[in-house]
């Protein structure tokens, strides 16, 4: 969502900038935006743990996680790229050690992503 800054500006009566004015006037939308946010992250990990309880155990490319993760979302053309990047951004995020992230992530054969709860405690 864009937002044009200058429509939130407030001034004095003699034309100066009231920066509290225009703090208190930015603040709701800011305030929607970070709800906006907070609901796209969200539908973003329900769609990636529906892929994971799809292939439950299987170690998939980033690639294929985003494209099945991107079918239980509301995409559009003009939407794409971004939403591809926030899956992906969200599974770098969420990677990392057993016990202290969601996924696994490895690299060469036998890589791809995994969900640390589908991964046996062997590995």
């Amino acid at each position: 969502m864009n937002v044009n800054l200058s429509s939130f500006v407030q001034r004095h009566s003699d034309g100066t900038l009231d920066l509290q004015g225009t703090l208190e006037a930015l603040s709701p939308k800011v305030v929607e935006l970070v709800e906006q946010e907070d609901m796209a992250t969200l539908d973003i990990s329900k769609a990636v743990h529906a892929v994971f309880d799809t292939f439950k155990g299987s170690r998939l490319n980033t690639a294929a996680v985003t494209s099945f993760a991107m079918q239980h979302l509301t995409v559009t053309p003009e939407t794409a790229g971004d939403v591809t990047s926030k899956i992906q951004d969200y599974i770098k995020q969420n990677s990392g050690e057993r016990g202290e992230s969601l996924f696994s992530t490895k690299r060469g054969r036998g890589g791809g992503v995994a969900r640390w709860e589908d991964v046996p405690e062997t590995e």
